[in-house]
């Protein structure tokens, strides 16, 4: 904002005459100057505008906005330089700071004006993020600052300090950088504890012109928990069949919960994973039990309980372990209950898994994810293509949307845990081992056995069948066959979502003639489907 500067009028009397030619030809007049009063020009007040505050080496431009033409004008400075232009006034600031004298004369009169030249410097910064007054804040916070800036003289930054305290006067500072050439304009503090109001505070330094003055401290307060956590969840049915979440509960799978690509050394103690932020959405509960097993090969693995889910880092206490190495292709493994829907709304008698005998998605290459081979399913094409599917997810059976076509796996408890009748178990050694994908992926098994029932993936790990186990289910609970929620007996078949081959997949027979034999057909067969929801444990 520019600041007008008054220059005083005089108040000496001119003496002597003045000699006037009136232009009538004839007449000449004298009269002595005292009769004219004051100085005209510098006599009355001279008004200049511009900053009496500047910088060392500006330049800085005033004006007399009451310039009179009709004088000549004069400019000195006792530092710097100065020059004048008409009515306009140029000075350079002296390179050191101190106050200057401008004196501008014109007519014999001089005027004095103070200039105050201050030092170069470095523009206080400004905390950007987080700010003031936030809350809720995480154990580790990325905090920013403004850009860096000058005035004065032109500057480049050179480091910044950071202090970040438990007070507002900066005297409990608990962590610190200083001289920081790599973090200039933002900073990570970690290992803050809940509940605490925190100060934070930096000032950026500039190669010529030093250090900037402490910025603004801004305060925050952490989070009474760090921790993202899902609710408990709702606890285990005692036995098989017993109404659970929308349906009946079938058994235990080892699903992926979530991938992660830490490279870590397997070992037992506090082991920590990268995974999407957790924030916002949660996917653990504290206490949690979980494996985390290498892809390439599950017999790799870490067993251990959730203490930790903070943003994007899973924090695991494992107690024991499975292989040795070092991995990054990690499935975080949770256990998940297998909930078989009601028989009245979530069956169908006469259903194909597609229209074609073609390749099934990707996602179908699986013994353990249904829900994800059904949405693959669903989001390849239409209903017409993949009837089961679409028929699955669009079931809302007591409340819950989450229906889809189990796979071969999930869907073989259904038959060892709830099996209808007491008619002794298929167990020829001839389960088909030709499947064309490799089922070794998403942390699961690759399980080709050709012994029926065998299921790796289940928890706990399901054996082969003999001809008397599994037995037949107990009375009562609605699933013998004749009771309400039975599984249908007789020549039945049962569709996973799990592809065998290009044309065929898996499927269980709930069939008299071979009781629970596990093989494959053409994806165009109607077949019986029973829907299934999954809860994690």
């Amino acid at each position: 904002m520019p600041t007008q500067i008054y220059g005083a009028s005089p108040s000496t009397t001119p003496t002597g005459t003045m000699t006037v030619d009136i232009d009538d030809g004839t007449t000449t007049w004298s009269v002595p100057l005292s009769a004219l009063g004051p100085a005209i020009g510098l006599g009355a007040s001279v008004t200049i505008s511009g900053a009496t505050t500047i910088y060392v080496s500006q330049v800085i431009a005033y004006t007399i906005t009451d310039y009179d033409s009709f004088l000549a004008y004069t400019a000195s400075v006792t530092a710097g330089s100065v020059s004048i232009t008409g009515d306009s006034i140029s000075f350079t600031a002296p390179s050191t700071a101190q106050t200057v004298t401008l004196t501008i004369t014109a007519g014999g009169i001089s005027r004095d004006i103070s200039l105050f030249v201050l030092a170069a410097t470095v523009a206080t910064p400004s905390i950007t993020s987080p700010t003031t007054g936030a809350t809720n804040q995480l154990a580790t916070e990325s905090v920013t600052a403004s850009a860096f800036s000058w005035v004065g003289v032109s500057d480049t930054h050179l480091n910044s300090d950071w202090e970040l305290s438990t007070n507002s006067g900066f005297t409990g500072v608990v962590q610190s950088s200083y001289a920081d050439a790599t973090h200039k304009t933002s900073w990570s503090v970690t290992g803050l504890s809940v509940s605490t109001t925190y100060y934070l505070r930096t000032r950026q330094h500039g190669t010529a012109n030093g250090w900037s003055a402490w910025s603004t401290g801004v305060s925050f307060t952490t989070a009474s928990s760090f921790n993202s956590y899902i609710s408990t969840p709702n606890a285990t049915p005692g036995s098989f069949g017993a109404s659970f979440e929308g349906g009946y509960y079938a058994g235990e799978m080892w699903e992926e919960l979530v991938e992660s690509s830490t490279s870590t050394a397997i070992g037992t103690g506090t082991k920590t994973f990268t995974v999407p932020d957790m924030t916002s959405t949660p996917i653990v509960y504290s206490g949690q039990s979980l494996e985390v097993r290498s892809r390439a090969n599950p017999a790799n693995k870490m067993i251990g309980t959730v203490t930790g889910a903070n943003g994007t880092t899973l924090t695991l206490s494992i107690s024991s372990v499975g292989g040795s190495g070092t991995f990054t292709d990690w499935s975080v493994m949770a256990t998940y209950r297998i909930i078989d829907a009601p028989k009245s709304s979530g069956e169908n008698s006469a259903i194909a898994i597609k229209n074609a005998n073609t390749a099934l998605p990707t996602a179908c290459q699986t013994l353990t994810e249904g829900w994800k081979g059904t949405l693959a399913m669903v989001a390849a094409d239409n209903s017409t293509v993949y009837p089961a599917a679409w028929w699955a997810r669009g079931l809302s059976i007591g409340g819950y949307t989450d229906w889809y076509v189990p796979a071969r796996d999930e869907l073989e408890l259904s038959w060892r845990n709830l099996k209808p009748t007491a008619d002794a178990n298929y167990a020829s050694a001839d389960r088909p081992t030709g499947a064309t994908p490799s089922y070794m992926n998403l942390g699961s098994l690759g399980d080709t056995e050709n012994t029926h029932g065998l299921n790796n993936n289940s928890n706990p790990t399901g054996a082969a069948y003999t001809t008397g186990s599994p037995a037949q289910v107990a009375a009562g609970i609605g699933f013998r066959t004749g009771e309400t929620n039975a599984f249908a007996y007789g020549s039945c078949v049962y569709w996973s979502c799990s592809e065998y081959s290009t044309t065929s997949a898996w499927l269980q027979l709930w069939a008299s003639g071979n009781p629970g034999y596990q093989g494959n057909s053409n994806k165009t067969y109607a077949g019986y489907v029973r829907a299934v929801r999954r809860s994690v444990l």
